[in-house]
């Protein structure tokens, strides 16, 4: 009598909780360029605020239909294209330390409402592939990229096309530590300010 009474207790608990939806993962991989801009196509197409693009010119021109659409929506469309048939820059070589990847892809992100990111690599001689999340940390890693290469841009821009020779490889290295250091900067103001 009390384990019915038990078991009737706790079926009516249990069927009165909230019932828990399976979580997302937190990073997923695609592969394939059909997989990879269906991917894009979708949540691009569910922008709402903003889209951040950095890529290529051969990425853009694939891109270019569904980002209309979104800039038809009001979705505001914050753009780097790189120039054309280019490979993925290797780091400045740390000493002792070996280069990493074969640069023969071109790299690509695109950050939707800031809640959204994909990060990948495509190319002729490599897969297409990407990783996706919702990770807030990835977010704001592909956004702080994003102002930090536009901070570079400006810089560049006002110093005119031929600084790199003129001052050097360490100029530049150096201005793109001056860039990290603006954009923590930023940062810092936003945070204060919120």
């Amino acid at each position: 009598m009390i384990s019915d009474q038990m078991r009737t207790s706790l079926d009516y608990v249990q069927s009165s909780m909230p019932k828990s939806e399976p979580e997302k993962p937190v990073f997923y991989n695609v592969e394939g360029d059909k997989n990879v801009f269906e991917n894009l196509s979708r949540e691009l197409a569910e922008a709402q605020h903003e889209i951040v693009v950095d890529v290529w010119r051969e990425e853009a021109e694939l891109l270019r239909n569904d980002l209309q659409q979104a800039e038809a929506r009001g979705v505001r469309l914050l753009w780097s294209c790189d120039g054309g048939e280019g490979m993925l820059d290797q780091p400045v070589p740390w000493p002792g330390l070996p280069l990493y990847g074969t640069g023969n892809g071109r790299k690509f992100s695109l950050v939707v409402d800031r809640r959204w990111c994909m990060l990948g690599m495509r190319g002729e001689s490599c897969a297409t592939q990407a990783v996706v999340t919702e990770h807030p940390v990835m977010t704001g890693l592909l956004l702080n990229h994003f102002a930090q290469e536009l901070v570079l841009y400006e810089l560049e821009q006002d110093m005119g096309r031929n600084w790199s020779p003129a001052m050097g490889t360490g100029t530049k290295n150096s201005l793109r530590v001056i860039g990290l250091l603006l954009q923590e900067k930023v940062t810092r103001a936003r945070q204060i300010g919120d």
